[in-house]
């Protein structure tokens, strides 16, 4: 249907994004109460993830269907596999770090590491995006919002 075994594969995949976006879509407004009692409850943000998650899906299928049939989607290398499974790893270790050092900690290091080892961008740099990220989080979450971050096993931030 999609030509090579690449883009069976591609279709599938955003067959399955779409499955997840609608379950959040559906949590967030029965579960979650995202817009219940005339105002926005804690399943906002799920509930858009779902929308965003079905709308790139459904673009991704209609982008496979026009393609034509000699073209074929190119797979990373050896090295984009490599940078794949880094972030993939990097993302993980993010995860526990926010358990053990803080929301605000864990997203300037994540950050900064992945701009320098992933994205390959000096160090300087990653590391003022990666405060420059915490800042605008900092900024927006608990200064403008009045929402606590979560704080790890450390209590930092």
């Amino acid at each position: 249907m999609f030509g090579s075994a690449a883009a069976t594969g591609e279709a599938l995949v955003s067959l399955g994004f779409i499955l997840l976006g609608a379950f959040l879509c559906y949590h967030s407004l029965t579960r979650l109460n995202a817009f219940g009692a005339g105002q926005t409850g804690p399943g906002v943000l799920p509930f858009f993830g779902g929308v965003v998650m079905i709308l790139a899906s459904v673009k991704t299928l209609l982008r496979l269907r026009s393609r034509g049939p000699d073209e074929d989607i190119e797979l990373p290398d050896r090295q984009g596999a490599g940078r794949v499974a880094a972030l993939i790893g990097l993302t993980a270790a993010a995860v526990a770090g926010l358990l053990l050092i803080g929301t605000l900690v864990t997203l300037a290091l994540f950050t900064s590491v992945e701009l320098r080892l992933i994205e390959r961008r000096s160090w300087s740099f990653s590391i003022v995006a990666g405060l420059a990220v915490a800042a605008v989080v900092y900024l927006i979450f608990v200064a403008v919002l009045g929402i606590n971050l979560p704080h790890g096993l450390l209590g930092l931030p």
